[in-house]
């Protein structure tokens, strides 16, 4: 944060509360590009974290989810309830404690990206990715995979699926 008068220099630290400096935006920037790495997981959950209690709560979540709520309007969609979103959320980090989520609940789930830009980042909450928590999972489960080999895995998968199943119907008209 900033400090107080004016003047040059400061660092690059803020020169009031609702300006960055440099520095700052620097941090902020690539806390944003990289929500999955262990700073930015850190830099947005004490962001979130209103009340400094190290516990997202409802309470602290419940704002930034009003402010989506305003650009969703603005955009002309329709509002996704609070409660519906923090569900999804809550099911996809799988906190300890259902009341709240705390950092080491973020790293372990692997889901702060998903967490984080559905509070703060309207146009990726409107694209699905909270809608999306199970292959936002499957991502965290498969990192060693391409997207490319996640999709040709669930299609062998689905090929093999729909073979056995010809193979069945053939087995029961041989049958009869």
């Amino acid at each position: 944060g900033g400090g107080g008068g004016g003047g040059g220099g400061g660092g690059g630290l803020a020169q009031s509360p609702r300006q960055l400096g440099y520095l700052e935006f620097v941090y902020f920037l690539l806390s944003e590009e990289d929500k999955a790495s262990r700073t930015a997981t850190g830099y947005w959950f004490r962001l979130l974290d209103l009340d400094g209690d190290g516990k997202l709560s409802l309470q602290d979540l419940e704002p930034f989810y009003a402010e989506q709520v305003a650009r969703q309007v603005a955009l002309g969609s329709e509002a996704i309830a609070f409660r519906d979103v923090m569900t999804q959320l809550f099911d996809a980090v799988k906190p300890r404690d259902r009341r709240f989520i705390t950092l080491t609940d973020v790293r372990r789930s692997g889901m702060g990206p998903l967490l984080f830009s559905a509070l703060t980042n309207v146009h990726k909450l409107l694209a699905g990715e909270l809608a999306d928590a199970a292959a936002a999972r499957l991502a965290q489960t498969t990192r060693h995979l391409t997207d490319w080999d996640r999709w040709a895995h669930a299609e062998y998968e689905r090929l093999e699926a729909e073979e056995e199943e010809e193979e069945e119907e053939e087995e029961e008209e041989e049958e009869e």
